[in-house]
């Protein structure tokens, strides 16, 4: 893995279209819409936190983080 670059969110990017099994290191941002893809997803902080905000069915919002 390069360290030096950093992958950032893809707002053209279809849902469901698969990431594989990939190792990267993303540039942090507030994402415009949710990413759905079915593939596990580990996030790993060395420090600060990370929220997940998402609009489930009928409009039920959901949180994950810590």
């Amino acid at each position: 893995m390069d360290s030096e670059i950093l992958k950032s969110f893809n707002e053209t990017r279809e849902e469901f279209m698969p990431y594989g099994f990939t190792l990267e290191r993303w540039t942090p941002c507030l994402m415009p819409r949710q990413d759905r893809h079915n593939e596990v997803e580990i996030n790993y902080l060395s420090e600060g936190s990370l929220t997940y905000l998402c609009s489930m069915a009928k409009g039920k919002p959901c949180l994950l983080g810590g």
